[in-house]
């Protein structure tokens, strides 16, 4: 590797930074590397030329595209150029590469650059807002990355800048105002990232502006008339985002315009006719929206156009378009268009006309036995028509005609019909009619059939994945999943649905037609498993004396077991496993004669009762509920059981104890021979056996987390575990060793820089912390400003800031007085402003105002049970004003991590962060991190916005966010994209509980987040409402006024996710959404499927009104946003 030194000449200063772009980037491997570290001149080396000065090598441009360069760019830039390398450099392309980390600020110091080109690599971070320092910069692009964070708003508005592309990455945030101020910008390419908010009316008013393109982002609102205002621009792309209202026909204006793109929206109304008289277009998408009416007439004078796509969408007439010669694209599919709209197109070369929705509507008729009838679906007759009437969907002999006779009508006639029209000049095209349900009075139905039209009305049949027959008048053993009994001619004998996208309750009907009408009375098996049904198990299932297989399993049950099953004398299995059923298992199933297997794992159960003389039962499945060794020891008889693992005992607390203190914890926990094993931070502690520790003279090397592990010798191979319990030691003293910082200066003695380093060189003892404290002389605050990264943490410590004097974390958030401030400002790209790296015990951060870092405020990287409280972080120390972070915190792969706690003396104010204000990549931890107690998003008041992009973010890790007491509450509100978002596989288990969502402090006034909750594709298991699943009386979260939906639960492989007695009312959105976002039909073979599948939205199941008068809905609801949950 070859190494000039960086003073040697002024003119080897651009060759040395050469050198070190081709030693960072793997330059031996680069697909051209000519002349690159020999002597020759940097001219003759591949892709770099020269200024024109004769004597000093002065790079003019550097042009490496598509030339396998790897790594990240050199850090060592930063002094060299700071050094006046690259002084004459106009031109960098480095598009094409495998470059990744960051996109180093430094380049913000090329005062002569004129384009910047580092497409199609692998960057990753934010945005360099020194970018924004080019003067002369006329071209930027840096599409095709992994950008994240904002794109600084200062980018809109460089002097220079023509061409802005940052299309294909990850940016967040909004558009800001003002953008028709840049007299210079022309083409402006920000498709497909993250960005949100709405589409500011002026975007387009520049004076040399020519191309917008913000498609596939997640822009709301309505397209602004005003974009018809500038009749120089040709390029215009807002699709794929989630605009609503009509289409402006000021639109018409743009009279230059040659490609609009409005596709993938939920506009709606009629499409302007306006349209029509733009002689430049060449490429019109209005596809995917919700227009509806007739495309116009004016459409016949686009003389340039190439490609119209006007698919999915409600139109009703297209009018004749082959006059149009230059035409190659047509794109008329799914729309209500029949054959005389769609045959004179016939000559367009790409031409896509099929499907077509039903034409004409449903209908319902209703005949006489005996009687007659005569349907008609009202086509349009073209000529060439031909047609073909089908009951059930399959076809009916003979019956050709435009209209279908039923004559001396009988129960084989019932049935749906429909009319399928062809034409042979369009042979891809069946248009169908909708649906005509004919009824046959007198033709006679069992009172199972009702039941099971019951089932299927009551679990949106028309959504089943198979529903084959159902509803129809065929014999019910030719309906999908039933079987009928051989001896008893309409009745059913067994129905098998398993995964068949079930959704809702069981049936009410249910409980009077099996008890007073007889329904089912030959059932023998009943199994639903794998669906989404909601609601109590009906206790009316306990009268069905034969069924001997019951198979409820992985559903979203609630409440208790009925004790009514003990009643079914003549069943073998019972599978109630994967729900959220809660209290006894009842002691009635001890008595089933015939049980040989019982499924009840994965729920919330509290007690199970012995079955020991229950002689039949051979298999009980009895994991992961909240049994104790009193429930299990008396089943280990059964031959095949299964109890481990159990969920821990009770939920986490959080205690103190002075020091020198005495402090006892104590759980009582069933079983005949426990024995008991404490541990502190995961180690045992010595003696410590029996279920109650009593910490006595408390010091600090008692601070930490205990958790209780109890055993039996009669249940071998389980371990029951408590949850965990953080013992705060207050009153200082007993740590291994304290330093002090008492100045502000970056190095040197009494500086923080000092301190933490002194602390990393002092190995900790077993169980002790040493201290940083602080006594700066002055009233203060005082701002502590490193120039660069402080050291890592490696060694167990707390950092106490309010040990300054004057400091306190008051009773509350709102009455603190912070003094000590870690500006980030000077630091330049750092990993974080504190971090804790692969500590091995715990650590402490408390009394701090951490601000304006690029990197998170606070990193705690493989290190477990760290606690940050009493501190301001994203904020200014009054906390009412944003000092970013890039995040607040970042917590990566540590479990037992504390955020705040149980106090308003311990709560964190964390707001105003650029991006997340807590983030945790679990990276698989589970009892990864507890947030509680804490201000998101808000000002120190809780009562005025001072937003983080996002509030909370939960990734591939478990996390309780709240704590089951109402004064524990975090409060997250006012994050201008959304207040929580779960994410990834490992993150079942997360917890959201008792948190205000979009409220102030006092749950009454509005501090709206953009959305309230999100939990993203693929995360399972997530509960959002009460902590424990007990009959608490009241609410849970409040998540309430929010821009978006309450909560919002996007992509199928999002399965499991509980959200159970909450407050929502006042969203913008809905109050549940199950995506895609907005309002989306629970219709039939649709291709909006949500993560309950075809069910869009939640149904309303029940709703009651409590002692207070208040409207309490028991389950799931589709709302507008006002209704509450």
């Amino acid at each position: 590797m070859l190494t000039l030194q960086a003073e040697a000449q002024p003119m080897q200063k651009d060759r040395q930074a050469l050198i070190e772009l081709y030693n960072s980037t793997d330059g031996a491997n680069w697909i051209n590397n000519t002349n690159w570290l020999t002597g020759e001149p940097i001219s003759e080396w591949y892709g770099v030329t020269e200024s024109v000065s004769p004597d000093d090598e002065w790079a003019a441009t550097i042009d490496l595209q598509d030339n396998n360069l790897t790594g990240p760019l050199p850090s060592s830039w930063a002094a060299l150029v700071g050094g006046g390398a690259f002084r004459d450099l106009r031109n960098l392309n480095l598009d094409g590469n495998n470059i990744s980390g960051p996109v180093p600020p430094v380049l913000g110091q090329l005062a002569n650059l004129q384009t910047l080109t580092l497409n199609d690599n692998n960057l990753s971070g934010g945005l360099p807002p020194e970018i924004a320092n080019l003067q002369n910069l006329t071209f930027l692009s840096i599409l095709g990355n992994q950008l994240t964070g904002p794109i600084p708003e200062t980018y809109y508005f460089m002097q220079s800048l023509q061409t802005l592309q940052l299309l294909d990455n990850q940016l967040s945030g909004q558009l800001p105002s003002g953008l028709g101020q840049n007299p210079t910008l022309r083409f402006l390419q920000i498709s497909f990232n993250d960005l949100d908010g709405t589409i500011p009316p002026d975007i387009a008013d520049g004076a040399s502006i020519r191309d917008v393109y913000i498609a596939y982002n997640n822009f709301s609102g309505t397209i602004p008339a005003e974009l018809g205002g500038n009749p120089n621009l040709e390029g215009l792309d807002v699709g794929g985002n989630s605009l609503t209202g009509t289409i402006p026909p000021e639109l018409g204006n743009l009279t230059n315009l040659t490609f609009l793109r409005l596709s993938g929206n939920q506009l709606s109304g009629v499409i302007p006719p306006e349209l029509g008289d733009l002689p430049e277009l060449v490429m019109l998408d209005l596809s995917s929206n919700q227009l509806i009416g007739d495309v116009p007439d004016t459409f016949k004078n686009l003389q340039s156009i190439s490609s119209l796509l006007l698919s999915t969408n409600q139109f009703f007439s297209l009018p004749d378009l082959s006059g149009l010669n230059t035409l190659q694209t047509l794109h008329v599919f799914n729309n209500f268009f029949e054959f005389d709209d769609l045959l004179p197109n016939g000559n367009v070369t790409n031409y896509s006309y099929a499907p077509q929705y039903a034409f004409s509507g449903p209908q319902f008729v209703n005949v006489p036995a005996g009687g007659s009838a005569t349907l008609d679906a009202s086509p349009q007759q073209s000529v060439g028509n031909q047609y073909q009437w089908r009951q059930d969907n399959d076809p009916i002999a003979g019956a050709t005609g435009i209209q279908y006779d039923i004559q001396n009508a009988e129960p084989a006639d019932a049935g749906f019909y429909t009319l399928a029209v062809t034409n042979p000049a369009l042979p891809e095209l069946t248009l169908v009619s909708a649906e005509i349900e004919v009824a046959v009075d007198g033709g006679g139905q069992t009172v199972d059939r009702d039941a099971l039209m019951a089932l299927y009305n009551s679990t949106s049949g028309d959504n089943w994945t198979n529903n084959t027959n159902w509803g129809s008048a065929e014999p019910i053993s030719e309906w999908f999943g039933i079987t009928e009994s051989s001896g008893t001619p309409g009745a059913v004998s067994t129905i098998r649905l398993f995964e068949n996208n079930l959704t809702g309750p069981l049936p009410g009907e249910w409980g009077s037609m099996i008890s007073n009408e007889g329904a089912f009375s030959s059932l023998t098996e009943l199994s639903l498993g794998e669906n989404q049904l909601t609601g109590n198990i009906p206790i009316e299932l306990g009268l069905l004396d034969n069924l001997a297989t019951l198979n409820l399993n992985d559903n979203f049950f609630l409440g208790a077991l009925p004790a009514e099953l003990g009643d079914l004398t003549n069943l073998v299995i019972l599978r109630v496993d994967q729900n959220a059923l809660t209290g006894d298992v009842p002691a009635s199933l001890t008595t089933l004669p015939n049980l040989e297997e019982l499924f009840v794992q994965t729920n919330f159960f509290e007690s199970l009762p012995d079955f020991s003389a229950t002689s039949s039962l051979r298999i009980l499945n009895a994991q992961n509920n909240q049994f104790q060794f009193d429930d299990l020891e008396p089943n280990t008889s059964v031959p095949q059981h299964a109890f481990s693992p159990q969920q821990p005992i009770g939920p986490g607390q959080s205690l103190q104890v002075e020091e020198g203190g005495t402090l006892p914890i104590s759980y009582e926990v069933g079983g005949s021979q426990n024995e008991y094993q404490w541990t502190l931070n995961a180690s045992p502690i010595a003696g410590a056996t029996s279920n109650t520790y009593e910490i006595t003279n408390a010091q600090q090397a008692d601070e930490g987390n205990y958790v209780l592990t109890i055993t039996s010798p009669l249940v071998p191979g389980l371990t029951l575990i408590t949850a965990n319990t953080f013992v705060d030691v207050t009153g200082g003293g007993g740590t291994q060793g304290e330093y002090v910082v008492t100045n502000t200066n970056n190095t040197g003695a009494g500086s923080l820089r000092q301190a933490i380093l002194d602390a990393n060189a002092n190995p900790n003892e077993q169980g002790f912390l040493d201290e940083i404290t602080f006594n700066i002389p002055g009233a203060g605050p005082h701002v502590i400003s490193p120039t660069s990264a402080l050291p890592a943490i490696t060694e167990s410590v707390t950092i106490d800031g309010t040990t300054q004097p004057g400091a306190t974390c008051g009773q509350s958030i709102a009455d603190r007085d912070l003094r000590i401030i870690i500006d980030g400002t000077q630091a330049g790209g750092v990993l974080g402003g504190l971090v804790f790296s692969s500590i091995q015990n715990s650590g402490l951060v408390t009394g701090l105002n951490i601000a304006n870092f690029s990197g998170p405020g606070i990193l705690v990287h493989t290190s477990p049970f760290v606690s940050i409280q009493c501190s301001f972080i994203g904020v200014d120390v009054a906390g009412l004003a944003a000092r970013p972070n890039n995040d607040g915190i970042l917590v990566i792969n540590s479990n037992n991590v504390l955020i705040g706690a149980g106090t308003g003396e311990t709560g964190n104010l964390i707001a105003g962060n650029s991006g997340y204000g807590v983030r945790f990549d679990g990276q698989g931890q589970t009892g990864g991190l507890v947030i509680y107690g804490n201000l998101i998003g808000t000002d120190r008041s809780g009562s005025a916005a001072v937003p983080n992009a996002v509030g909370v973010r939960i990734e591939n890790g478990t996390a309780l966010i709240g704590a089951p007491d109402e004064f524990q509450s975090n409060v997250i509100s006012g994050n201008s994209v959304r207040g929580v978002e779960v994410q990834g596989t490992a993150s079942s288990g997360t917890f959201l509980t008792n948190n205000f969502i979009g409220t102030d402090v006092t749950g009454t006034a509005p501090v709206p987040n953009g959305e309230g909750v999100r939990v993203l594709s693929g995360a399972s298991g997530i509960i959002v409402g009460f902590y424990t699943n007990t009959n608490d009386e009241g609410f849970s979260n409040l998540i309430a006024f929010n821009d978006g939906p309450g909560v919002f639960v996007d992509g199928q492989s999002t399965t499991g996710v509980r959200i159970s007695a909450n407050r929502m009312f006042s969203n913008e959105g809905l109050g549940i959404d199950l995506g895609p976002l907005g309002l989306n039909v629970n219709d039939v073979g649709d291709a909006d499927e949500g993560p309950n599948r075809l069910m869009n939205s939640p149904q309303l199941v029940s709703s009651v009104i409590d002692g207070g008068g208040d409207l309490v809905v028991n389950y799931l609801v589709e709302s507008d946003g006002t209704d509450a949950l």
